[in-house]
């Protein structure tokens, strides 16, 4: 570098390559300039100055003075890799590789070099490359770690699992006995792991097993060691062993997440140092002495809390060479402590002895939590042993504001004593609350822990004693924490250890069928895991997957009964996989409608003495409305919605249930409305805001949905900020309702954004290749480049591919209108005319693209005027409506892009095959289109689409002029050939396969449609049969029924495709609007079909019917339902009739 320099200005040169290593910009360019003066063409200056330039923001000056430098000095390996490392800033890995590859060319031995080219081909998935690079870093530099375990890596990922194996064993050959220190024990442990994992992925499982045994020692985290040893013990058959260890595991973590059980938070004094460094002077501490601790602290997934003092807490008051200090209190907390209070800290005191210091948990008392909603409930009032009115009836003087504020405290009071008299003290719930290991600490213990409340663990270590704090709360506010914490179960990850335990036992099927012997074994299993996990939510809760009839009604029972007693909301998301198992969705609702009864009856749970708090009605009517919402009994759902808002009118959750039934039920401008006072209820929870934004959105409200997302975003300019954030939920629900309204340029924005968002987050992975590596996190790395392969197959990615999929179709079947009046406009002008019209836009393009980056500027300014600092520089957005994305030359061409990652990634997905067939018919490509026929027909052969496809391509081919080229020729023969093979059309005209089609569906809605619109299709004039067809069809009850109300067939989404079949296909709007008519009495609340419960009504005055949009939410203009307009019309709000008595 700067050889050809003399020594002055090669120093200088020098100071550049460090000055950008140290991102001292500024510097590195004076220098820069200093050596240009005098050498102006020198390049490898000038390709270090561009580099410099490119981190300061100035592209196109960088990459002029790097090409530059790069003609001046062609040879030069230092122009060619700045070159490189320009491309990879932009995201051009395959032109930075080609500038690597010639770098190396000159000098084949540079290691960074060669280190930047590894890193670029592992983020390419250039595997052969990969290999061949890190081969020569491992030769060129065999003592450093990285370089062998980067070879082994690249080996594995190109598919050479047991040439990795050999090069860790070679690694391992060169380690020393006692490898390694206590500094590197856990990314050896986890090279280790990798290693063994290896083995597996190999087949090589008594080695693997051996290997596990032999290195148990050296590997740090045993919960890893203990999975693993499981896992290979189930492949060897060996279940006996396998079982065992599954138990093993489930007595660490019942829940299979961790355990919430254990104790929140530990302080005290442990009389052990867990690591060398926590003791000073004396004899070193063996590590066999603190294994049983270390292990026990593990097990209990404990970790220290932030520190805040001095490190050592103890010593023997000696001075000079005798002395002795060591670290023997801990402050220890698990991740749901550090969730819960993100700001606690452990703080180190003074000596309180001669020899301890004290620690004590400082809380942030502005975020300790978050504040509790006051939730009044109507049946207090009722209950002679509450003291509610007796609360609210003392006198306040003073404003009326004062005298509210005074009394809600009191009642807040008088509740609070109600439930400590309930658990009798905080001791007593500790001891309810069944919480392993405690008893309770004396007055004296509490407060020398420095604590308020505390508990003595007895464990299995002896000696050591431990104290459980939970800081300055009250008790009743720990045990609802404590309950909810509990009763927050994912199913995904519940299943891991038990179906695992299952396995072993013989008792495991994938399909979830069981016959009568293996339920009664699975039932006895899990019986006594219950009697030994009695906490566990899990084994309560897996059963219901397989237990049938009486059993599982038993089983419901007891497992939904404490669960309402407590008040879960997420009781219905836990029991909603039921509803797919046949018969089970009438159990449940028979069961909940007793409990309902008999709480309204006697006040408790049948067959139980003991009386129900109120809310646990609330809670039983809450679970109702969702089940009927699930069994599309929409008008039972709200019924028993409303009641529970009678009930308790301040409690959110009903309100955003409400929103979601009437959602289902079609009225989506209510659904919003209704999200929006559950919002105006607590303005400070971010996800109730999201929800309303998301309601607003799916009616077409995008203005006020922008609005109210704008609350919990900062600096003013949301679009930027939730584009940011990657909040891809709201751009794909905004897209869609743009897409629904025709304004297509901003549906692409929005679709195209999150597409963005996914190419970054494949970026992402880059600074990974070298970070993983050098962390020994290996195990973590090769599943996230697994995950970043498939990253592609994602819902999001989907929806968001497929709407600018159709967008684009849209745009090719109906252009943009002011573009063509513009060209009708521009071709009558003069030559003089046109050029004056192009120069006042240019103009206007430019007056608007200041004015912009003035704006900009002006919230910089600001930004800087209060914070004192500026911040990075937002890029103006030129394109807001998105009207440039709409001007492209080909939007199928555009539209195929996107086709062919959803075809690599989505390749299972019917949409996929139906946007290909779409685009290629469009596009004339018939063999194409033809594979996306075959392709709809694999995935399910009696889909509507798939057989509306499959008409629609041979009529479309049998309408086309006979073959002329040799190509054409060639693609007829090959349909020849594949028509035979195709069952649905096997010596079969396309009439004939049609009638067919229909017969086979005939009790189908959806398929008589689509048969009726391929009838139309093959023959215009029989379009009266066609439209027969449809109105014959009758709305059947479902086989299975629950105990109240009927439920039809007919689907809300089915029948609105229907409609516009009729009306926009067919092109009869007398057919349409009796289908209307029809509609309104199967779906009362839906507002596209203007039922009688809805929210929009049409006016019964002129008979005017309000044009409604694609997804028949009410126009902000329409008619909304006033009071007393509809004698049944379903109430917005929830009123608060409990206050109505209480005069303040």
């Amino acid at each position: 570098m700067g050889a050809s320099l003399p020594p002055k200005e090669a120093n200088l040169f020098k100071l550049i390559v460090k000055s950008y290593e140290t991102k001292q910009y500024k510097k590195g360019l004076k220098a820069a300039d200093t050596i240009l003066k005098k050498f102006p063409d020198h390049g490898e200056t000038l390709s270090m100055k561009g580099l410099t330039l490119n981190c300061m923001d100035r592209k196109s000056e960088a990459y002029e003075l790097v090409r530059r430098g790069l003609k001046n000095d062609l040879k030069s390996h230092v122009c060619w890799h700045v070159y490189g490392l320009l491309y990879r800033s932009d995201r051009e890995y395959r032109e930075a590789i080609k500038c690597y590859r010639n770098a190396l060319r000159i000098d084949p031995d540079n290691i960074e070099i060669l280190r930047d080219l590894s890193l670029l081909q592992a983020q390419m998935r250039d595997l052969t490359g990969f290999v061949e690079t890190r081969q020569q870093l491992l030769t060129l530099k065999p003592n450093h770690r990285m370089n062998w375990i980067g070879f082994a890596v690249a080996h594995h990922l190109n598919s050479n699992g047991s040439k990795a194996i050999e090069i860790l064993e070679a690694y391992e050959g060169t380690l020393e006995d006692d490898y390694p220190p206590d500094n590197e024990r856990g990314e050896h442990g986890e090279m280790l792991l990798y290693k063994i994992s290896l083995l597996e992925e190999c087949g090589f499982f008594e080695r693997a097993l051996e290997e596990l045994h032999k290195r148990e020692p050296k590997i740090v985290d045993k919960l890893a060691y203990k999975e693993q040893q499981v896992s290979l013990f189930v492949k060897l058959g060996r279940l006996g062993d396998g079982e065992k260890i599954y138990r093993a595991l489930l007595s660490m973590n019942p829940d299979n997440y961790r355990v919430h059980n254990r104790p929140w938070v530990v302080l005290g004094d442990f009389n052990v140092v867990m690591l060398g460094i926590e003791k000073r002077g004396g004899v070193s501490v063996p590590l066999r002495s603190v294994r049983g601790v270390c292990h026990g602290v593990f097990e209990a997934g404990l970790i220290d809390l932030r520190w805040k003092g001095p490190l050592f807490t103890w010593s023997n008051s000696s001075l000079g060479a005798n002395r002795i200090t060591s670290k023997l209190e801990r402050c220890m907390v698990n991740v749901d402590w550090l969730q819960t209070f993100p700001d606690v800290e452990a703080i180190v005191e003074s000596y309180c002895t001669p020899c301890h210091r004290q620690v004590i948990i400082n809380f942030n008392k502005e975020q300790r939590g978050k504040p509790k909603a006051f939730k009044f409930f109507n049946q207090w009032l009722l209950d002679a042993e509450c003291h509610v009115r007796a609360a609210w009836a003392i006198r306040v003087h003073g404003t009326p504001m004062f005298k509210l504020v005074q009394k809600l405290k009191a009642t807040k009071a008088a509740l609070r004593s109600v439930e400590l008299a309930k658990w009798d003290s905080e001791d007593n719930l500790v001891e309810r609350l069944d919480i392993p290991w405690t008893r309770c600490l004396s007055e004296d213990d509490r407060t020398s822990n420095g604590c308020g409340y505390g508990a003595i663990l007895r464990n299995e270590f002896g000696t050591p004693r431990f104290a459980l704090a939970r800081g300055r709360l009250h008790g009743s506010e720990i045990y609802m924490e404590i309950l909810a914490i509990q009763c927050g179960l994912e199913e995904a990850i519940r299943l891991r250890y038990y179906e695992g335990l299952q396995k072993c036992l013989g008792l495991y099927s994938q399909n979830g069928q069981y016959s009568c012997d293996e339920i009664d074994q699975l039932s006895a299993l899990y019986k006594s895991l219950q009697q030994q996990y009695s906490w566990s939510s899990a084994v309560k809760r897996i059963p219901l997957d397989f237990l049938l009839g009486e059993k599982f009604r038993e089983a419901a029972s007891n497992y939904i009964r404490p669960l309402l007693t407590k008040g879960v909301p997420s009781l219905f998301t836990d029991l909603s996989p039921l509803y797919n198992h046949l018969g089970k969705a009438d159990i449940l609702e028979k069961l909940i409608l007793e409990l309902e009864y008999s709480i309204k009856t006697t006040g408790g749970y049948p067959g139980r003495v003991e009386k129900e708090p109120p809310s646990t009605l609330l809670w039983t009517l809450f679970l109702l409305a969702q089940h009927y919402d699930r069994q599309s009994q929409h008008d039972i759902a709200l019924a028993k919605i409303d009641e529970a808002i009678e009930h308790t009118p301040t409690v959110i959750d009903l309100y955003s249930v409400k929103g979601r039934i009437l959602k289902h039920a079609g009225d989506l401008a209510a659904a919003a409305a209704l999200a929006d006072e559950a919002r105006s209820m607590d303005l400070a929870d971010r996800f109730i805001n999201s929800e309303c934004v998301k309601r607003m959105l799916q009616a077409d409200q995008v203005g006020l949905a922008e609005k109210t997302a704008l609350l919990f975003t900062k600096d003013g300019d949301q679009h930027n900020n939730l584009h940011d954030m990657q909040c891809m939920w709201y751009e794909l629900a905004s897209g869609e309702s743009y897409f629904r309204q025709g304004d297509l340029g901003r549906a692409l924005k929005k679709f195209l954004a999150v597409e963005k968002h996914y190419a970054d987050m494949t970026e992402d992975q880059f600074d990974f290749h070298s970070y993983c590596l050098r962390k020994m996190t290996l195990r973590a790395y090769l599943e996230m480049l697994k995950f970043q392969d498939r990253l592609h197959s994602h819902a999001y990615f989907h929806k968001a591919a497929s709407g600018a999929i159709r967008c684009y179709i849209k745009l090719y079947d109906a252009p943009s209108k002011s573009a063509t009046e513009e060209d009708d406009e521009m071709s009558r002008l003069l030559p003089s005319q046109k050029k004056k019209m192009r120069q006042r836009q240019r103009k206007a393009e430019a007056r608007a693209k200041k004015e912009a980056e003035g704006k900009t500027e002006e919230l910089a300014a600001a930004a800087v005027s209060k914070s004192g600092k500026r911040p990075h520089a937002k890029p103006v957005d030129l394109d807001p409506h998105g009207e440039k994305l709409l001007q492209v030359e080909d939007p199928l061409l555009e539209a195929t892009k996107y086709l062919k990652l959803l075809q690599k990634n989505s390749s299972e997905s019917l949409e996929t095959h139906l946007l290909s067939f779409e685009i290629n018919m469009r596009k004339q490509k018939i063999l194409l289109a033809f594979q996306a026929v075959k392709q709809l027909i694999r995935l399910d052969t009696d889909n509507p689409n798939s057989h509306c496809c499959l008409i629609r391509f041979f009529h479309k081919v049998g309408c086309m002029a006979a073959p002329v080229s040799d190509t054409e020729k060639l693609i007829w023969s090959v349909l020849e050939a594949e028509r035979p093979t195709l069952s649905q059309l096997h010596e079969k005209s396309l009439t004939e396969a049609n009638i067919s089609f229909f017969e086979k569906h005939k009790d189908s809605l959806i398929h008589r449609a689509a048969a009726a619109e391929m009838l139309y299709v093959l023959e215009p004039d029989k379009k009266p049969d066609a439209i027969k067809l449809i109105e014959d069809s009758t709305n059947n009850l479902v086989s299975t029924n629950g105990a109240l109300g009927p439920v039809k067939e007919w689907k809300l989404k089915d029948c609105i495709a229907v409609h516009k079949l009729l009306g926009i296909v067919l092109v009869d709007p007398d057919a349409a609007s009796r289908w209307k008519v029809r509609c309104a009495e199967y779906f009362p609340f839906s507002t596209y079909f203007e039922g009688i419960h809805s929210s929009v009504i049409p006016d019964s005055v002129n008979d005017k019917i309000c044009r409604i949009p694609e997804n028949g939410s009410a126009d902000p203009g329409m008619v909304h339902l006033e009071a007393g307009q509809c004698r049944d019309s379903h109430s917005l709000n929830g009123k608060l009739e409990a206050f109505k008595d209480l005069t303040i």
